[in-house]
């Protein structure tokens, strides 16, 4: 079962954390927790991890402004109903189809 709807209602409430991965490439993207909790409750799944171990995971393509795609993988601790940033981007043209939902296969 995606687990989308946990993250962003976690996210909404401010019941989650960024890894210090996660962390790093937000300043890296420059993308802000403003720009980040925007584009995850607005986000919708584009590949889902329910078997990751510790906890099920997903990528999810959101906006927080027009023609600023975001990427996150967020996973979700059951136990703690709390949303884990697991890393976060600005994809990439050249690896992504122009709507950035897909993958670029080389």
């Amino acid at each position: 079962m995606p687990i989308l709807a946990d993250v962003q209602a976690a996210v909404a409430v401010g019941r989650y954390r960024v890894t210090a991965h996660a962390g790093v490439e937000m300043v890296k993207d420059r993308i802000d927790d403003a720009e980040l909790v925007a584009a995850t409750r607005a986000g919708e799944l584009i590949e889902d991890y329910p078997t990751l171990k510790p906890c099920p995971a997903c990528l999810l393509l959101g906006y927080a402004s027009p023609g600023r795609p975001i990427h996150a993988v967020w996973a979700y601790d059951q136990a703690d109903a709390r949303a884990i940033l697991v890393t976060t981007y600005r994809p990439e043209p050249a690896k992504w189809s122009p709507d950035f939902r897909r993958r670029v296969k080389r």
